[in-house]
């Protein structure tokens, strides 16, 4: 009856029902499922269990997912958003200063060599309107000059081409003096000897002096009176409008020449010890 020799264990004949538990072999429901599964030839299978603690894929969903559908939503009934006078704006500084030293900057990003001339002279057309304005340009130049040494040259004839405007400004002032600018301050000089002239410059030279000195004919004339030893009085100014010709400091005094509108002299001169005084 069994040709394949299964002991006499089973009373299974040809043509018989296969016994339950031997159909595992043949089944389709896994194959340690010790006949648990009865699924058979010809059935749909059954659909996957669900793997605990995991999900598949369409079960992680998002966050929101948690949300529960039974809450209400909040009350969509607020305020509008109101534009407060006391918000906060960025602020942009329009100041002339700020004007001069964006337009300072950009030229000296551009200046080279090749372009030289041409920016140099758009450097030099700025109008510089007070001594603040100037102290701004003289430091935005030295930063430049300092940052590019290989450059040093084209920078200190920038400096003297500026130097030359700014001789016009009527804010500043060139003071022409015969000391010498290698002594040693308060140390004594013999003027006879002579030498090169030196130069100071000063942006609070005031023109409103009471008295004066005067009408002389030339500034020699001027200078010879405030280095000679004699007594002139000074004369009352009142009402006279005078503008400021020429500085000196000749023989430790400073001498203030000054011009009226008929082409007069008149001179104001007090020693340099009191210059910051006198002014």
């Amino acid at each position: 009856r069994n040709r394949g020799g299964g002991g006499g264990g089973s009373d299974w004949d040809r043509g018989s029902q296969m016994p339950r538990e031997n159909r595992g072999r043949g089944g389709g429901g896994g194959r340690g499922d010790g006949g648990a599964n009865d699924w058979q030839r010809g059935r749909a299978p059954p659909p996957p269990r669900p793997v605990a603690g995991r999900g598949g894929r369409g079960g992680r969903g998002g966050r929101g997912g948690r949300h529960n559908q039974n809450d209400p939503f909040p009350d969509d009934d607020f305020d509008p958003l109101v534009r407060n006078a006391n918000r906060w704006v960025p602020s942009k500084d329009n100041s002339v200063m700020a004007k001069v030293e964006k337009q300072v900057k950009g030229l000296l990003n551009k200046i080279t060599k090749e372009k030289f001339d041409r920016l140099a002279g758009q450097l030099c057309d700025i109008q510089i309107k007070s001594y603040d304005m100037l102290t701004l340009m003289i430091r935005l130049v030295y930063e430049k000059a300092i940052g590019e040494p290989t450059f040093s040259d084209m920078y200190a004839n920038l400096c003297y081409q500026l130097s030359q405007r700014v001789k016009k400004s009527p804010f500043i002032q060139v003071i022409q003096s015969d000391e010498d600018p290698m002594a040693e301050p308060g140390a004594e000089y013999n003027y006879d000897e002579g030498g090169s002239a030196s130069f100071r410059w000063s942006n609070d030279v005031s023109t409103s002096d009471a008295e004066i000195l005067g009408p002389f004919e030339s500034e020699d004339q001027c200078i010879d009176v405030a280095l000679g030893n004699d007594d002139t009085d000074p004369t009352q100014r009142g009402e006279m409008e005078l503008t400021l010709h020429r500085l000196l400091i000749k023989r430790g005094n400073f001498i203030k020449i000054m011009r009226s509108g008929d082409g007069q002299f008149y001179m104001v001169c007090f020693p340099l010890s009191q210059a910051e005084e006198c002014g």
